[in-house]
């Protein structure tokens, strides 16, 4: 009699997309975000792919460490897009800098003449302890006791007393 055999066949949807979720992500710098890209047909079924291309639109806010795990580095916006064969898709990534707890100032306090200046260095940090690079804007409660210039340094200016603040934040 005759011969015969079987073929089994698939038919598969075609790839449309690359859904890259989370699709949006609002972080603080330095946070570390995952990232989960799947190529999907037109019913949204996930279609099997390979070689998974990963790109930051700006590599100084923000690093790939490997395929899907972004560390934020500085505040901006980022694009994540992903692209399989001529597929793409994208996420955007919203870095915000860490908001000010606490700014300490150093030397914290300090006797000088008239006419003498000190430089004072304020460091504004986070609410775990972390240095933050917020603007620091400085104020005596004295100017004709002692004055301060936007970069921290005191003049004296005639005897008496004055308090010297360093404000950073919002």
């Amino acid at each position: 009699g005759p011969a015969a055999d079987t073929a089994r066949i698939v038919v598969t949807q075609n790839a449309i997309y690359v859904d890259v979720q989370p699709s949006a992500a609002a972080v603080m710098m330095g946070d570390t975000l995952e990232f989960v890209a799947r190529v999907r047909d037109q019913n949204g079924d996930v279609v099997p792919a390979n070689n998974y291309v990963w790109v930051l639109s700006d590599t100084s806010a923000a690093e790939l460490l490997s395929p899907g795990n972004v560390k934020t580095k500085r505040e901006g916006d980022v694009f994540v897009t992903v692209s399989v064969g001529a597929r793409r898709g994208s996420s955007t990534i919203q870095i915000m800098k860490h908001p000010v707890a606490s700014v300490t100032i150093t030397p914290s306090t300090a006797t000088i003449y008239p006419a003498d200046t000190l430089v004072l260095d304020a460091i504004p940090r986070d609410q775990v302890g972390r240095e933050t690079d917020a603007e620091v804007t400085w104020g005596s409660s004295n100017y004709t006791v002692a004055t301060v210039n936007q970069d921290g340094v005191v003049r004296g200016v005639s005897s008496g007393f004055a308090v010297i603040t360093a404000t950073a934040g919002t």
